[in-house]
C-alpha cells in the first residue's frame, strides 16, 4: 500500500510546553540558534534555524512534519511504502503515514485520531490520564483526550485561552501570536510570501507540485508548463499531454504531446480498449457487455451459461420478473418467475385472474369464488367473521380484510401496513418493501453474484437464490 500524502497544519504544538515556556523566557539571547544568526538557506521556526528543502519536521515551511516513514527533498515530503505488522493499522503521521498498534499507542489510542497527550498512556486503547498540578500562572487545557499545564501568556499551543493555537512558526507573547519579522500571518502558518510553496506571493497561493516559489512568484522547471496541480512537461505528461488537463486514457502513453495507445488497441476516449475482448468496448467503442458476468469474444457480447443478453446486461429468463421468459417481459406485482412464466408468488393463489391471499381476502376467503357476505363480511385465516380478532388488523377496503400483525413484516401484499405492496423486483424484509436481483449462476448461498452491500437469501416460499440491497436481513 502506498503511503499516503496529504497536507495538514503545522504547529509548535508538536514540542513540549516545558521547552515552549524556556524558550519564551530566554528570549532571542537565550538561543545558540536565534533568529539573527539564521545563515540562509537556513530560515527561523520558533528558536531554531532549518532547512526547509531537507528538515523532516518542517519540510517546506515550519510545522510540516513528514512523520517517521517520510523524508524531506527539495521542500516536499517523499513517503516511503510501509507494511503493517499484526495489530496493526495505517494512520495519518505528518504528511506521510505510520503503522500503529491502537491498543498502545498513546497518539493513536483506540483510534488514529485519538491521542491521549502528554500525561497520558494508552492500555487496551483507552487513554489512562495522570492530571499534573500546575505551577503558578498555569492553567490545566485538554491535550488530546488528557489535559496539560499551560501558560496561557507564552504557550503558542494554548495562547490567550485554551486551545487557540498560533500559527507555525509564531510566539506567543503576553497571550498574541506573533509572527517573526518577514513572515506573514498565513493562519496555519508564519509564511515568508517570498519562498512559501503554499503561500506564494500571497497567503493561500499553492504553488504546483515540482514548482518553486522564487520572489513571490511560482515558477516551474525548465520544460514545464505550471498546470496549476503540477509543472507538467506537455510533451510527455499523460495528465497533460499537449495541453494542460487533456489526460490520455488508461494505458496510453502521451509523445511528443500525443496520446498514443498500444498497438491492437483503440483510444475510446477513456480508455485504450482492444474491441475483440474488451467487455466495456466489445466491437466498437460504445458497446458495453455485462461488466460484471458478460463476456465479449471477437467483438461480439455472450453471457455464459443459459443467461441472455437483455440490453447490456445478462439475464436469467427463468427466474427474473422483469424478463420473464423473454427480454422485458415483466411478471405483475403479486407474481414472480417460475420456469420462464409468471406465477403467483408463495402464499397466493389465482383466483379469475388475480393473485390473492385466500387467508384475508374477504372474496376468496378459504377459497376462490367464496366470497363473505352479510353480518359475516370479513376474512380471517381463511373463515368468514364478524369483526377481526385481537392482534388482526382490518385492511378493507381492496378486498383484504383480517390480516394479521406479524404478516406485515413479511406479506408483499401488506408490506408495513395495510395495502402496501411491494414491486415485482422487491420483497418484504422486516416491513420495508426492499429490491433484489437474481443470484445468476448460483444454487444456494454464499452467491458470488451477491457482492457489496447485497445479501444472499432466497426466494420467501422458494429456493430461488436472490441479492437484497442494502437488507438488514432476510426474508
Amino acid at each position: 500500500m502506498s503511503a499516503v500524502k496529504k497536507r495538514t497544519p503545522g504547529a509548535l504544538a508538536l514540542l513540549a510546553p516545558a521547552a515552549l515556556l524556556l524558550v519564551a523566557a530566554l528570549g532571542p539571547a537565550g538561543c545558540s540558534d536565534s533568529t539573527s544568526t539564521c545563515k540562509p538557506p537556513k530560515i527561523t521556526c520558533g528558536d531554531k534555524c532549518v532547512d526547509f528543502q531537507t528538515n523532516d519536521e518542517n519540510c517546506g515551511r515550519c510545522g510540516r512534519s513528514c512523520g517517521r516513514n517520510g523524508d524531506c527533498v527539495d521542500g516536499r515530503c517523499e513517503c516511503q511504502d510501509v507494511q503493517c505488522g499484526a495489530g496493526e493499522v495505517f494512520c495519518d503521521d505528518g504528511e506521510c503515514t505510520a503503522c500503529v498498534d491502537l491498543s498502545s499507542d498513546p497518539d493513536h489510542c483506540g483510534a488514529c485520531e485519538n491521542s491521549c497527550g502528554e500525561n497520558g498512556t494508552c492500555v487496551s486503547g483507552q487513554c489512562q490520564c495522570d492530571t499534573p498540578n500546575c505551577g503558578s500562572g498555569e492553567v490545566l487545557c485538554p491535550d488530546g483526550e488528557c489535559e496539560i499545564c499551560a501558560a496561557l501568556s507564552v504557550d503558542p499551543a494554548n495562547c490567550g485561552e485554551c486551545g487557540r493555537m498560533c500559527p507555525a512558526g509564531a510566539e506567543c507573547v503576553s497571550g498574541v501570536c506573533h509572527c517573526p519579522e518577514g513572515k506573514v500571518d498565513c493562519h496555519d502558518a508564519c509564511a515568508d510570501l517570498s519562498v512559501d510553496l503554499d503561500h506564494c506571493g500571497d497567503c493561500g497561493n499553492d504553488c504546483p507540485d515540482n514548482g518553486e516559489c522564487v520572489s513571490g512568484v511560482c515558477q516551474c522547471p525548465d520544460g514545464t508548463v505550471n498546470c496549476g496541480d503540477a509543472c507538467a512537461a506537455l510533451a510527455t505528461d499523460p495528465d497533460h499531454c499537449g495541453d494542460c488537463r487533456n489526460d490520455c486514457p488508461d494505458n496510453a502513453e502521451c509523445i511528443s504531446g500525443v496520446c498514443n495507445c498500444p498497438e491492437g488497441t483503440v483510444d475510446c476516449g477513456n480508455a485504450c480498449a482492444e474491441l475483440s475482448s474488451d467487455v466495456r468496448h466489445c466491437g466498437d467503442c460504445n458497446t458495453q457487455c455485462d461488466t460484471d458476468i458478460g463476456l465479449c469474444t471477437s467483438g461480439v457480447c455472450s453471457c455464459p451459461g443459459s443467461l441472455v443478453i437483455c440490453g447490456n446486461s445478462c439475464r436469467d429468463l427463468t427466474a427474473d420478473p422483469s424478463h420473464c421468459g423473454g427480454c422485458g417481459d415483466n411478471c405483475d406485482r403479486e407474481e414472480f418467475c417460475v420456469s420462464g412464466n409468471c406465477q403467483c408468488r408463495p402464499g397466493l393463489t389465482l383466483c379469475n385472474g388475480n393473485c390473492v391471499d385466500t387467508t384475508s381476502n374477504d372474496d376468496h376467503c378459504g377459497d376462490c369464488d367464496s366470497p363473505c357476505t352479510g353480518a359475516t363480511d370479513l376474512c380471517s385465516e381463511g373463515a368468514c367473521v364478524d369483526q377481526c380478532p385481537n392482534n388482526v388488523d382490518n385492511c378493507d377496503p381492496n378486498g383484504e380484510s383480517c390480516v394479521p400483525d406479524d404478516a406485515f413484516q413479511t406479506s408483499p401484499l401488506h408490506c408495513g401496513d395495510c395495502n402496501d405492496e411491494c414491486n415485482r423486483d422487491e420483497v418484504c424484509v422486516q416491513g420495508g418493501c426492499e429490491t433484489f436481483s437474481i443470484g445468476r449462476q448460483c444454487g444456494s448461498c454464499p452467491c458470488a453474484d451477491c457482492a457489496g452491500d447485497e445479501r444472499c437469501c432466497t426466494y420467501p416460499g422458494d429456493d430461488l437464490v436472490i441479492c437484497i440491497r442494502d437488507a438488514p436481513a432476510c426474508p
